[in-house]
């Protein structure tokens, strides 16, 4: 007896299969039993599956291009949004306004309860970029529990005023870069403290030095 013919259970293998049949089918019609209208209805659901087959390899692939920018939109959205966010923040802390956050339909910090307040930051460094501005990063150590924390971040000049200190921004990581440090000064004072709901850290003072001859070339010192 011959080999068992068997149709794949895997569609897109069924397919495959009439394909690999359907010629010799059409050759040999008359011989093998299958009518003219048979043959026909056979050959027509073949090519509507392949054509149905080619439109579903199609939307797939669109499906994943769309699936994939949307992924990437909704990041560039909450990262963004994350900033806005912490901008309220910002700004309700430093106003004093507690209204800004029902004006803005955040929820205000919880209370501090009894975590002690945020550590006092530390080990800072600073990267004098080409287009000069400052990278600045340190370490700072929090107590058990504590979430949410922010750091703000002030300046001075050197060599200016004693109550010329500016609030200059606000990060929830350790780093900050300076965008904005005036040209042609020998060195900057930077302030930064950490901020946790209602509780304020102790704030550190490092500064930043300048050479004298060439601003893009400086010498760092923090101290």
């Amino acid at each position: 007896m011959g080999k068992k013919m068997v149709v794949p259970n895997d569609r897109r293998q069924k397919v495959a299969f009439y394909r690999e049949h359907i010629a010799a089918w059409a050759t040999h019609a008359a011989s093998i039993g299958i009518g003219p209208g048979l043959l026909a209805d056979v050959q027509d659901k073949l090519a509507a599956a392949e054509a149905a087959d080619e439109t579903m390899t199609r939307l797939r692939a669109e499906s994943v291009a769309a699936t994939a920018e949307f992924y990437g939109a909704v990041g560039a959205l909450a990262k963004t949004g994350s900033a806005a966010m912490a901008t309220i923040r910002t700004y309700a802390a430093m106003s004093g306004d507690r209204d800004v956050y029902a004006r803005a339909m955040i929820p205000p910090p919880s209370a501090g309860g009894s975590i002690a307040i945020p550590g006092t930051p530390e080990g800072f460094s600073a990267e004098l970029l080409q287009d000069g501005s400052v990278t600045l990063r340190w370490e700072c150590k929090h107590p058990a529990g504590s979430t949410g924390v922010l750091y703000f971040v002030r300046r001075r000049v050197m060599g200016g005023s004693e109550g010329g200190w500016e609030f200059i921004g606000t990060t929830g990581a350790k780093t900050f870069v300076d965008g904005t440090v005036p040209a042609n000064v020998r060195g900057v004072e930077y302030e930064v403290h950490a901020e946790r709901s209602t509780k304020r850290g102790h704030p550190a003072r490092f500064s930043v030095r300048f050479g004298a001859s060439t601003y893009g070339e400086a010498a760092r010192r923090a101290a």
